[in-house]
């Protein structure tokens, strides 16, 4: 596999620089005829590929109005152009929405029009060749199916559903993608994406409970196959054993234990992810979700839950009632067997978050927030959750819901970009059925935007430092702490004294070190100092000599004194820096400001602690 370098941040938003053709060669393997056989597709290029191509295209602009309206309403008027993650983090024109819709539209010109078949070169209809047909296969696998394009287009295009279609034309006649077909069969064969047969599964949830047990002292168990439960869990198999994935598992179990919900697995569903949304193939996603079906039938269950998984929710959202009547919809015997079956009182099904903020509200839940007040916490809006489901009953409930579940759990809670959340949130760039270490360069650039967007809210949010120097540099900062801590002692860390560069004169310095004696103290009359191992010794110190001590960082150090604190007096830059080193977070129901200077670029800010009794007085 060929080297590759993540590309560097950038200022959001951007509109890249052209770069033609950057992606021309990628593209995932090609399925093999056993793995495309044992699916019912052709197990290779057919001889007759261009005529099969056009009639499955012919079938599918008849059955799917909206695709045949995405081929003739697009005006190109570019509103989508730079909103692909994709285009932003190659810079290939071809991964531009507009331009890969093209890709299609070209060619239903040149067959289904009647300017296409008069005027080809006129109306920029192109013949399907084989040429065409290979660059179908490399673009149409550069896209995610995100669908962020559709909320900037006028029109509502949705660029994914012309990228399904695309992919359903290539498997009818042979020249479907490995991963995706690889592991729709494995589901046929096992029951879930990974392969993994229902002893590993029970071995796993096992190793979970001993280590839940171990951690917490609660025994938490984690059912598979227990009939009579009152929820089927249905959850992406990586949840199974993948980091940090499985974390998610794990809460899963904590959150119906705390609630005294019986629950389980099914070793013959366990599998919420559904990879026939990604090649376009309906018959593939009903095939899939069938199987939570007779699992539901099978156990008895009256709730079935989809744990957390962008894709799998949003095909349990807008297929699974249609596909296999789990909700309503369908109307065969086992269809209605299990409308009958299911509790009304619950939605069905319900995604775990739902469940959680249900029990949040009903105060069945009970957390300890300040357990967590040491993160500053965001959220990454999943695209397929955010642009194609719904949580709650109300519209924008997928949006509050994992949102209110995070500030129930944590005090310090801050949202990306409003350019890049909610609905316009960016895509992670492993989705769509991209996964795969072929497209590594493609994910890798595919992340950008969204790892740009975190790292300018990690920026904002109390950067201090790097660790070796400190971000801003303000002669009137400089002289307002000059002036605020002379004739008083001030604590700091190593780092922070060496990034100074001197020994401050006017004030009593004392340095926290792991290895004082490496310390230089200050000779000269204008300065004292002093060098101690422990944040306590620095403390026990300070206080000997002055009631007012002073605290300079870096972090660990306002860690630590933290807690002893009644005032804060800082500076806060109107701008972000890079760095690895953050300031505590200041909690407003602990803290009053009292005192805001305004300057040119920053603020000269005090706050008193309200209770004003911090520890040890």
């Amino acid at each position: 596999m060929a080297e590759v370098a993540a590309p560097p941040y950038r200022v959001i938003p951007i509109i890249p620089a052209l770069k033609a053709g950057a992606m021309e060669g990628l593209k995932p393997f090609v399925a093999s005829d056993k793995i495309n056989e044992a699916i019912g597709f052709p197990g290779q290029l057919v001889d007759d590929w261009h005529d099969r191509a056009i009639a499955r295209m012919g079938e599918l602009l008849s059955k799917y109005r909206s695709l045949k309206v995405y081929m003739d309403s697009c005006v190109h008027c570019g509103a989508c152009s730079d909103k692909c993650h994709y285009f932003i983090g190659t810079q290939d024109p071809k991964n531009m929405p507009v331009a890969r819709q093209d890709l299609m539209r070209s060619v239903y010109r040149r067959y289904f029009t009647l300017p296409g078949k008069l005027f080809p070169k006129l109306v920029g209809a192109r013949d399907l060749t084989r040429e065409v047909l290979d660059e179908w296969y490399s673009y149409f696998n550069q896209c995610s199916e995100c669908r962020r394009c559709s909320v900037f287009c006028p029109y509502g295009i949705d660029t994914a559903e012309v990228t399904m279609a695309a992919r359903e034309i290539l498997d009818s006649v042979g020249y479907g993608q490995k991963y995706s077909n690889e592991i729709i069969g494995k589901v046929h064969r096992i029951g879930n994406n990974l392969g993994l047969p229902g002893p590993a599964l029970e071995n796993t949830l096992e190793g979970l409970e001993e280590d839940v047990l171990e951690d917490t002292g609660a025994a938490v168990k984690y059912p598979l196959d227990q009939k009579g439960a009152e929820v089927l869990l249905v959850t992406p198999s990586a949840d199974f054993f993948a980091e940090p994935h499985v974390d998610s598992l794990i809460g899963y179990g904590k959150v119906f234990h705390a609630a005294g919900i019986s629950w389980t697995l099914s070793s013959k569903a366990s599998e919420a992810g559904n990879f026939g949304m990604f090649i376009g193939n309906y018959e593939q996603m009903q095939k899939i979700a069938m199987r939570v079906r007779e699992a539901a039938l099978e156990l008895g269950v009256k709730r079935i839950v989809v744990g957390e998984c962008g894709h799998a929710w949003r095909v349990a959202y807008a297929f699974w009632n249609t596909l296999t009547g789990i909700g309503a919809g369908a109307n065969d015997p086992f269809a209605i067997q299990l409308q009958k079956q299911l509790d009304p009182n619950y939605k069905q099904p319900s995604h775990i978050c739902e469940v959680t903020w249900d029990l949040i509200q009903a105060g069945r839940l009970k957390f300890n927030k300040e357990a967590n007040d040491h993160r500053i916490v965001t959220f990454h809006d999943s695209c397929n959750v955010a642009r194609g489901s719904r949580m709650g009953d109300y519209a924008g409930g997928q949006f509050d819901i994992p949102r209110n579940i995070i500030r129930a759990v944590a005090n310090h809670y801050v949202d990306m970009s409003e350019a890049t959340t909610r609905e316009q949130t960016f895509c992670c760039g492993g989705g769509g059925g991209l996964l795969t270490d072929e497209l590594l360069d493609l994910r890798v650039k595919g992340a950008l935007p969204r790892m740009e967007a975190l790292k300018q809210i990690v920026d904002q949010n109390g950067v201090i430092g790097d660790g070796e120097r400190q971000p801003f540099e303000i002669a009137e900062d400089w002289a307002r702490f000059k002036r605020v801590t002379s004739g008083h002692p001030l604590i700091m860390g190593r780092r922070t004294h060496e990034a100074i560069g001197r020994w401050l004169p006017g004030r009593t310095t004392i340095v926290v070190t792991s290895r004082p004696e490496a310390v230089d103290l200050p000779t000269g009359a204008q300065a004292t100092g002093h060098a101690v191992d422990s944040w306590p010794a620095a403390l026990d110190l300070a206080r000997s000599l002055d009631d007012e001590v002073y605290v300079a960082g870096g972090g660990s150090i306002y860690d630590q004194a933290w807690p002893h604190l009644t005032d804060l007096d800082l500076t806060e830059v109107h701008a972000s820096a890079p760095g690895s080193v953050h300031f505590p977070v200041i909690d407003p129901e602990l803290w009053a400001e009292v005192a805001r200077e305004p300057r040119q670029g920053f603020d000269f800010v005090h706050y008193t602690r309200r209770d004003r009794t911090p520890v040890d007085g």
